[in-house]
Order: C-alpha cells, then sequence, then structure tokens
C-alpha cells in the first residue's frame, strides 16, 4: 500500500468510501437476501491471534490473547441465513 500524505497509507488521503467500511446488513435490506437470525455463536480466534472490539466490530490481532484494553477471547457474531 503507498505511504505518505495524500496515500492510501495515510488517513488524510482516503478517498470516502474506504473511510466509510463495511456495508451494513439490515434487516428489511431490500438489496440484501439475508434473514438476521435470533441466535449467534461464540467464534475462537485463529491460532496466533485475539480478537479486538472496537465499537462493537472485532477485528484479530496477531498475537495469542493476553487481558488488555479492547481484548476479547471470543467474538460474538450474530447467525444469518439466505432463507426469508
Amino acid at each position: 500500500m503507498p505511504q505518505g500524505k495524500g496515500t492510501y497509507g495515510n488517513q488524510v488521503g482516503r478517498p470516502p468510501m474506504a473511510r466509510k467500511g463495511m456495508k451494513v446488513v439490515k434487516k428489511g435490506d431490500k438489496a440484501s437476501k439475508l434473514t438476521i437470525l435470533n441466535k449467534s455463536v461464540m467464534v475462537d480466534p485463529p491460532k496466533g491471534f485475539h480478537w479486538m472490539e472496537e465499537r462493537g466490530r472485532y477485528f484479530l490481532m496477531k498475537g495469542d490473547y493476553k487481558p488488555h484494553p479492547g481484548a476479547v477471547s471470543k467474538a460474538k457474531f450474530k447467525l444469518a441465513s439466505h432463507e426469508s
């Protein structure tokens, strides 16, 4: 990834779409064919990584789990189905 002012390696120069992040799938969204279920699953991180939670979203961080701000041992994800 390019580095420096005005490039993708810098928050200042990122295009608006890159700053917005992932599109949220909302219940009842016409473009979405997913049905969000009232179930969730707890997911262990891959070996050598741990989960970080920030503003309700999960990220993988390299290194085994050790308690520190934002670190969680398992990530909780909602389940979805393609069925209506």
